[in-house]
């Protein structure tokens, strides 16, 4: 017998307690869309109906009748819209943590220009006290001499 891959098992093992949300919540890093992670439940479930056990089968094929329905019901949809608002919390946080990230660095970036001016205008100050005492020094060292 060919080994089942887990989500066709998982499928087979939910049948009598058919829910679409146990799929997806199972599976749904495997999927980018609500499209696609249907697309696959149904997949599976039309795999179990061509079974040779028959009442795994009739219930397989129940489900595909239903699975309009089913996918669309009040619970399902429900089910998407907070994936999709957790989703958009994520992106949103992580825009914002890049964002800070920016902010920071550009604080950083700024507070060094300055920090550099200030230094340099420092340099400049010292050698010109120097300049000018030095000056100073040799005026009244000239001038005691005379």
């Amino acid at each position: 017998m060919i080994p089942l891959s887990s989500k066709l098992q998982f499928v087979i093992n939910m049948l009598s307690d058919f829910c679409p949300i146990k799929f997806y919540k199972k599976h749904v890093s495997l999927y980018k869309s609500r499209e696609e992670a249907e697309e696959d439940l149904l997949a599976q479930l039309k795999i179990v109906s061509e079974s040779e056990n028959a009442k795994r089968a009739y219930k397989a094929k129940r489900h595909i009748t239903n699975f309009n329905d089913l996918i669309s019901s009040k619970s399902c949809d429900k089910y998407w819209d907070v994936r999709d608002i957790k989703m958009a919390q994520k992106r949103t946080e992580k825009q914002r943590a890049i964002h800070d990230r920016h902010i920071e660095y550009n604080a950083y970036q700024e507070h060094d220009v300055h920090s550099s001016r200030i230094t340099e205008m420092t340099k400049k100050r010292v050698i010109n006290e120097d300049d000018t005492s030095f000056t100073k020094k040799v005026m009244i060292q000239s001038s005691s001499s005379l």
